[in-house]
């Protein structure tokens, strides 16, 4: 997500709703942790799963919503709070950074993993053995993040500049740049992803006549945490490259706009449970149940790959 930006991050003076916004955003970080980490551990406990590229990448994705309640939401929420950065220049750079890495992590994931499942849909599960499948899982679960750190790095570094100034952690954007940034890292990311999942829906026949109910339940749970991706964040990214036509958002719409685009990090865990898999994972996991004891209606999930020439 698309960092603080100058004058528009913080109000000059804190008032009531900046203190409840900070406390707000610490109940959030706790939230977005507990729920992903959870959710990583319901998932990787099981060798099953571990096997499937399908949930490797959802645990992918679920890291990069865990570093969002570690590495991002809390210091906001601080920043919020107190209304001063408290932090020192050197991580008001790492935190700016890794806002909008963890941002395009997961868009890129999320565009992956729906073009794993409309693959999967067209020519079913195909697998491989041995160093090729290695290697091909191994950059799907890269890829997102070595690309993330790129963009943010020539986003925060090369094309503009973050700065402490007055206690301030300022992302100093110029207007062409804010509405350049914003496009490649939000707007043409999900105009694909939207692409790819209407590619999806155009073979929903197939899906319905072809596919169990729990590969069926898998691209539901996709199609719900593409569609909050967008409706969650979309409000921030139009609101953010505004000032480049001279118009200033109210501070309280920045905020709302802001913590709404965390929060769907929090909200994926609880859109996946859509999927009977996740289900008995969690009851698997909060019971305490180990493998053997595990009820299990699928088939063994082979690792779905896509297809190798």
């Amino acid at each position: 997500m698309a960092s603080n930006k100058t004058n528009s991050y913080v109000s000059d003076t804190v008032d009531f709703s900046d203190r409840f916004i900070g406390i707000f955003g610490v109940i959030l970080a706790i939230w977005v942790t507990v729920s992903n980490v959870t959710f990583i551990i319901s998932i990787v406990r099981d060798g099953v799963r571990r096997r499937s590229l399908f949930w490797l990448l959802i645990t992918n994705l679920s890291v990069a919503d865990a570093l969002v309640g570690v590495g991002v939401a809390p210091y906001a929420a601080l920043y919020y709070y107190k209304g001063f950065w408290i932090f020192g220049e050197s991580f008001c750079h790492v935190w700016v950074t890794f806002d909008w890495m963890l941002g395009i992590v997961s868009i890129v994931t999320l565009i992956i993993i729906s073009t794993e499942r409309l693959v999967n849909i067209k020519q079913g599960s195909q697998t491989t053995t041995g160093t090729t499948k290695c290697v091909i899982v191994c950059l799907m679960m890269v890829f997102p993040w070595a690309i993330g750190a790129a963009i943010a790095i020539f986003i925060t570094i090369v094309l503009n500049e973050v700065e402490k100034y007055q206690n301030q952690c300022y992302f100093i954007v110029e207007p062409i740049q804010e509405i350049l940034s914003t496009v490649i890292t939000f707007f043409i990311p999900i105009i694909v992803c939207i692409g790819v999942d209407i590619g999806i829906l155009l073979k929903w026949r197939k899906l319905t006549q072809g596919q169990d109910e729990y590969s069926r339940k898998r691209i539901v749970g996709v199609l719900l945490v593409c569609a909050a991706y967008i409706l969650m964040r979309t409000p921030f990214h139009v609101i953010f490259p505004l000032s480049a036509f001279g118009v200033y958002a109210p501070h309280k719409a920045v905020s709302v706009s802001y913590w709404l685009a965390y929060a769907h990090s929090g909200v994926n865990p609880l859109l996946w449970l859509v999927s009977p898999e996740v289900r008995e994972a969690y009851r698997s996991f909060v019971c305490c149940r180990g493998r053997g004891q595990q009820r299990r209606a699928e088939k063994s999930d082979e690792v779905t790959m896509l297809p190798v020439s």
